[in-house]
């Protein structure tokens, strides 16, 4: 969100309030974030910490019930697809504010996640939409969201990988820290979603895939959860053993950006690492069933191993083939760098419209949804313009999961 609250700040007219659920207590998941990103602090902060997903939402929606009611907003932004941002959507929708929903239209079609679930929602509660893919205006058209709430805008985690890149490189000292060289080839893991650190099979599965990875040396910044799933399960022991793994704490931002941009390849189960991955050019493996972000897999510069060991493995020797620069003459499908200042934009034109009802008609001039369904035969099309209302963008898709297609033409 940094980007996007710094284009509100140069933009005089909007008064700005920040409020953190306190979903991310530690300090290396939150403060540290502030600072390296030279954010404010936040207005409030509600405090919430680690509870039951259940009782978290509960009160972070009670929480911001309180705030909008003390001082009432005229526009509601959350992004992601984190209990916080289904909080905020439900609140706003409780309580019939104003909401946009940054980072809307990704999915992955497994609904057992409970990210899908919250992203899912967001966008049914949403004024606005913002789009950061073609795919995702898509994914929107086909559960019927009116074109009128989309814009395609592009992801401002793109944005801050530009912005802030060259300060990690300034700054960092993450491969002194590390012992590692800017030439050192090693490969940079995460993992934290529910579907993994829950399952003690995938958490070993995981061990596994390092073990068979020896060659490689492995930064794995270790986030809280996943310590104590991998605790509980009696396999930190084993991973503290390996010669090859340098296990961390959380790193500051600067530190990950710097680790990620140099890295041979990721190893992930992050929606937001797999877009930064590509901003850099560097490969990854998604250690997931399924991604909400396919579009570095068509490209080839992303992979799905599940929590698969031969799988990964193969991804890795696929990527030691690789060529240095086969993939920089592709684009940015994730964003061009400009998102914030766009969704600042597309917010400022639509308080000045002054509209005061949720969920305006979807009817409206260059805005024709349709569809092709296999089933019916029924040719229709989706028509959809850029977010400057110039030229439209065309990209043939498809929903792998119930089949079916669209193409967005002008």
């Amino acid at each position: 969100m940094a980007p996007v609250i710094r284009a509100f700040e140069r933009k005089r007219e909007v008064n700005l309030r920040l409020i953190h659920t306190g979903q991310h207590y530690d300090d290396n998941l939150s403060g540290s974030f502030f600072r390296a990103l030279n954010l404010p602090a936040p207005d409030i902060n509600l405090g919430i910490g680690s509870i039951s997903a259940t009782t978290q939402v509960a009160l972070m929606m009670h929480g911001l019930e309180e705030c909008f009611t003390e001082k009432p907003p005229d526009l509601v932004l959350s992004e992601g697809d984190t209990n916080s941002v289904l909080a905020s959507a439900l609140a706003c929708s409780k309580m019939r504010r104003r909401y946009g929903h940054i980072e809307a239209g990704l999915r992955c079609f497994e609904y057992h996640m409970p990210e899908e679930i919250n992203r899912t929602i967001a966008d049914r509660c949403a004024d606005i939409c913002f789009a950061p893919t073609t795919r995702a205006v898509t994914n929107l058209a086909f559960e019927r969201i009116p074109t009128s709430r989309v814009h395609l805008t592009g992801n401002p985690i793109v944005d801050a990988c530009q912005q802030h890149l060259e300060t990690a490189k300034e700054e960092s000292r993450i491969l002194q820290t590390l012992a590692l060289k800017p030439e050192d080839r090693y490969i940079l893991l995460t993992v934290h979603r529910q579907e993994n650190t829950a399952d003690d099979q995938r958490l070993r599965n995981l061990i596994a895939t390092l073990r068979l990875l020896s060659d490689y040396t492995i930064v794995f910044p270790v986030h809280p959860r996943t310590r104590l799933a991998l605790m509980r399960n009696e396999l930190w022991l084993e991973l503290s053993s390996m010669q090859n793994v340098k296990v961390t704490e959380p790193l500051s931002y600067p530190d990950f950006l710097l680790l990620e941009s140099g890295a041979f390849c990721v190893m992930t189960d992050s929606g937001g690492v797999q877009e930064e991955a590509f901003s850099f050019r560097v490969p990854c493996i998604t250690l997931r069933p399924s991604t909400e972000r396919p579009e570095g897999i068509s490209l080839g510069l992303n992979v799905i191993a599940d929590m698969n060991p031969e799988l990964a493995v193969k991804a890795v020797a696929r990527y030691e083939a690789r060529k240095a620069g086969d993939y920089d003459s592709f684009p940015n499908p994730y964003g061009d760098g400009h998102a914030g200042e766009r969704i600042a934009r597309l917010c400022m034109k639509y308080l000045r419209n002054g509209k005061r009802e949720r969920h305006v008609s979807p009817e409206g001039p260059g805005h024709v949804l349709v569809s092709v369904d296999n089933i019916l035969r029924d040719d229709r099309v989706l028509s959809y313009l850029d977010p400057g209302g110039n030229a439209a963008i065309s990209a043939p898709l498809s929903n792998r999961r119930d089949g079916w297609k669209a193409m967005v033409v002008n």
